[in-house]
């Protein structure tokens, strides 16, 4: 990110505090010997537009329970500008800092610079909803383990992570995009989303990428202890609501390589068999393949073994989560 994009976003988390918006009015010079301040100029200093300015002045009164008449004004050229006591203008400065970023992090500055209605752009949803899986404490209430996930400083800029979705987002695939989601887990261990660890992939297949999160359990995913056995455990791998068992192993470690090793295989199958029909990228394929090579280290157990342990393997990869 450059430095100009980075002062924006700092300018704006300072300013979302009513102290460091008080510190910025007087920097800039806004405060008046009288103790009002030109809100006007307030908003200009932000690089908001007038028509911003006008479309949201009034919102501000209502909330704060004011009315226009009861202030002053000030004439800017054939203009009357509003001066606000210090306490109502400090207010409205951080009300506006506060609504500009998403989660207190991210800046929409295609909207309020390029005046632009971005909730209409198709990069606008995953763009916001990576930033509440991120930084938002409701949903890491429900799903913990986002709390360590961040999105790269490039992208808490709107325009940038836009003009990233539209070089990389297919053109034929456009009035199919709410069939598609943004995807890190991909690469092992991976806790960032940025332009190259993510990939924009059918929901279906990003659904079985990220499978389900371990119970509190002796055992990882996809195992568990063989009934009547006290020391062998079993796998099975869940496709499209079916189990099927693949086999019974004496230690839960190579039992867990066996399991990960059949799920990458059965997803680096699809990830081509979606890329023959022109809905993946082919770096999404490759990158699905040095995966499915990094499970199958020390792993006991053949592709072929997988799949004649699987029925109608073929079926149920060409059949996988095709876009309506």
């Amino acid at each position: 990110m450059d430095n100009i994009q980075s002062d924006l976003i700092l300018k704006f988390k300072l300013l979302s505090n009513q102290h460091t918006a008080f510190s910025f009015i007087k920097e800039k010079k806004l405060l008046l010997p009288s103790g009002h301040i030109d809100l006007q100029r307030c908003f200009l200093e932000l690089g908001l537009s007038n028509k911003y300015y006008l479309k949201r002045i009034d919102r501000h009164f209502n909330r704060l329970n004011v009315r226009r008449e009861d202030f002053d004004y000030v004439l800017n050229g054939n203009k009357q500008n509003l001066l606000l006591p210090k306490r109502y203008a400090v207010d409205i400065i951080s009300h506006t800092a506060k609504n500009l970023m998403i989660y207190g992090r991210a800046v929409n500055d295609l909207r309020y610079y390029g005046g632009i209605n971005t909730s209409s752009l198709l990069s606008y949803k995953p763009w916001k909803a990576m930033f509440e899986r991120c930084y938002d404490p409701a949903w890491h209430a429900r799903k913990p383990h986002y709390q360590v996930v961040e999105v790269c400083p490039e992208w808490h800029l709107f325009s940038n992570f836009n003009e990233w979705f539209f070089n990389n987002f297919p053109e034929h695939l456009k009035n199919k995009a709410c069939h598609y989601t943004l995807n890190r887990e991909v690469f092992k261990g991976n806790c960032f989303y940025s332009a190259d660890t993510c990939f924009f992939i059918p929901k279906s297949l990003s659904n079985f990428i990220s499978g389900i999160r371990k119970e509190q359990t002796d055992f990882p995913i996809g195992v568990s202890r063989r009934k009547n056995s006290k020391e062998r455990v079993q796998v099975k791998l869940k496709i499209k609501g079916q189990c099927y068992s693949l086999g019974t192993y004496d230690y839960v470690n190579e039992a867990s390589s066996v399991y990960q090793k059949a799920r990458w295989l059965f997803i680096a199958e699809v990830a081509y068999n979606y890329y023959k029909s022109d809905m993946v990228t082919e770096d999404f394929v490759y990158a699905c393949r040095e995966r499915l090579e990094l499970e199958s280290i020390n792993c006991p157990i053949s592709d072929e073994a997988i799949m004649r342990k699987i029925r109608d393997w073929e079926n149920l990869v060409l059949s996988f989560g095709y876009l309506q």
